[in-house]
């Protein structure tokens, strides 16, 4: 564990520093380095996770054009399951990634082939959005903003699905509100 995760943070000291970036990042580099990364997500050792959130954060926010619709559903599965982690570091860690996740799907990405892949994403969310940190509820909050986007409709039925399981209802109405607005 302590070699991947020096490793690890070698390269993010690389990606943060920019002497490793995009333009070095050849999609076959990018697709070498992925299924290692979200291997490292689910390590045993808590800083191995952190580190490998933040490698995957500057990978998509360097690259966000080098990941294909396929490689971004190889990912979602491991990132929602990091949002179930046992510290919440990694759990916020998670959400930023997210955010830049979302940012690097295609504008053209097509919502009715791709729809049981947005409904897994989003209903993994929305549990996390009654999450009992505030702190965390706030984070997954941005994350649903920033992945309204995929399917606004969607998004809206779904959030009326759970709404009154939630502890409060502030953050789907929240979320109610900028939807309606598309």
């Amino acid at each position: 564990p302590a070699i991947r995760t020096a490793v690890l943070t070698g390269l993010q000291s690389l990606l943060q520093t920019h002497i490793l970036t995009a333009d070095h990042l050849t999609t076959s580099v990018l697709l070498e380095l992925l299924p290692q990364i979200l291997s490292c997500m689910n390590d045993d050792n808590l800083s191995t996770r952190l580190v490998s959130c933040k490698v995957l954060k500057l990978l998509l926010q360097e690259s966000p054009n080098s990941f294909t619709v396929d490689k971004l559903h190889e990912m979602y599965s491991d990132l929602l399951k990091r949002l179930d982690d046992s510290s919440d570091d990694v759990r916020l860690e998670t959400t930023a990634v997210l955010v830049h996740y979302f940012r690097s799907f295609p504008k053209n990405y097509d919502k009715e082939l791709y729809k049981a892949h947005i409904e897994m994403i989003y209903r993994g969310l929305l549990v996390h959005l009654d999450d009992p940190a505030t702190q965390i509820q706030e984070a997954i909050l941005l994350v649903l903003k920033e992945s309204s986007t995929l399917d606004y409709n969607m998004l809206s039925i779904m959030i009326e699905n759970v709404k009154m399981k939630h502890r409060t209802t502030k953050y789907c109405d929240e979320l109610l509100l900028l939807t309606s607005d598309k």
